[in-house]
Parts: C-alpha cells; structure tokens; sequence
C-alpha cells in the first residue's frame, strides 16, 4: 500500500486564498450589519425608556436599606407617575392643552429635581443625605400629587365630556388647574425655602 502525497490534502482544495478572501469578506459584512441593528435597537430602547426603567428597577432592587435606596425609589416613583401622566394625555384625545402645558412645567421641575437626586445617591456622607432628604422627598410627593390631579383631571374632562355641559367641564378645569398651579408654587416655594432652586 503506497500513499501518494496529495491524498491527504485533497479535501482542502477549495481552501485557496481567495476563497477564504470571500468568506471573510462576509463574515465581516454579516458582523458589521449586526453591529448596526443592534445599535439601533440600542438607541430605540433608550429613546423609549426601556432601558432607563430597567435600570431604575434594577438599581431600586439591588440598593440596601437606606438613605441611598430612599433616594432610588423617589427618583423611580417620580419617573412612574411622569410617565403615566404623558400616556393618559398621550392616549386621551380630549385632553386639554392647558393640562399638556402643566405636565410641561412639571415636567422641568421633575428634571431638575432628579438631578439633584441623583446627586445625592452618590453622596458619601450619612448625615448630609439624612439632612437634605426631607425637604427633597416633600418636592418630590408635592411634584406627584400635581401629576396625579392632571391624570384626574384629564380623565375626568374626558368622561364629563361625554355626558355633562361645557359650562360645567370649563369651571370645573379651571379649578382643576388652580390647584396644580397652587402646587407648582408650593414645590417652588419649599425648594426657594430650602435654598435648592431660584
């Protein structure tokens, strides 16, 4: 029995250079259209708030008792009930506008308070957190007693409108938004008292 030289190589004759050119030429191609999918949808979660609700949940979950885990459920309670108030006016088609306009404002101060939220989660000391907290945490719950009355008062209007006089629905959001407002300016008036903000 005599073996022959290119008997152990002929199942690789289609292994030539360019053939693996090609292959890898693909293999890069298929890796780069994967990378952009993938940041795309990256970028659609994030824009859509998938990835910030996720990350909020998780660092709520993980975070042990205390200052910095009171801290993370505020800034995730408040980030709940911002979103709840722009689905119900989102997905509400006789929302008034005066109500979009309060969101907005309530909005900013959300923003501004998250900041400062998020400020004090990486704050070492103990007893600056448990200083500073209170009067936050009132910021806070008087921001989602505010986004509450606009969820209200958006389903409400949206209800009365099916049923009730226009008279009625007018008086009725106009009170509705002197509370907000009175609201507004008792989130600004305790941050202005407690040197947080203008």
């Amino acid at each position: 029995m005599t073996l022959r030289a290119d008997d152990g190589g002929s199942n690789l004759n289609w292994l030539t250079p360019q053939t693996l050119l090609t292959l890898g030429g693909l293999g890069l191609a298929l890796l780069l259209v994967a990378a952009v999918i993938g940041w795309l949808l990256w970028r659609r979660m994030r824009r859509t708030g998938v990835v910030e609700h996720g990350l909020a949940e998780l660092r709520t979950a993980i975070t042990r008792p205390g200052p910095a885990r009171d801290i993370a459920l505020l800034r995730k309670e408040m980030r709940d009930n911002l979103t709840a108030t722009r689905q119900v006016l989102t997905n509400l088609p006789d929302a008034p506008a005066g109500l979009e306009l309060l969101t907005a404002r309530l909005d900013s101060e959300a923003a501004a308070l998250d900041q400062m939220l998020a400020l004090l989660e990486r704050e070492p000391d103990r007893a600056l957190l448990e200083q500073t907290l209170p009067p936050i945490r009132l910021q806070v719950h008087a921001l989602i007693t505010g986004l509450g009355q606009i969820r209200r008062t958006a389903l409400t209007l949206t209800t009365d409108l099916r049923g009730s006089t226009s008279e009625k629905l007018q008086q009725e959001l106009a009170d509705q938004i002197a509370g907000i407002q009175a609201g507004v300016a008792e989130v600004r008036e305790i941050s202005h008292r407690n040197g947080l903000g203008p």
